[in-house]
């Protein structure tokens, strides 16, 4: 999650902006931190091994 923190502190978000993935406070709540197509290639086929199940 700190990589996906610093890709967001270079977007446009990042900014006094406000916007919908902000919440009131200024933390980014947005659920990826590049472009969708990114983001689909990603979770298209979601890799198990890497998921932590309790």
């Amino acid at each position: 999650m700190i990589a996906v923190y610093a890709r967001w502190c270079r977007t446009a978000w990042a900014g006094s902006c406000t916007s919908w993935y902000k919440t009131d406070e200024g933390k980014i709540v947005n659920n990826w931190s590049t472009d969708t197509l990114t983001y689909w290639r990603r979770t298209r086929r979601p890799k198990l091994a890497h998921d932590i199940l309790r």
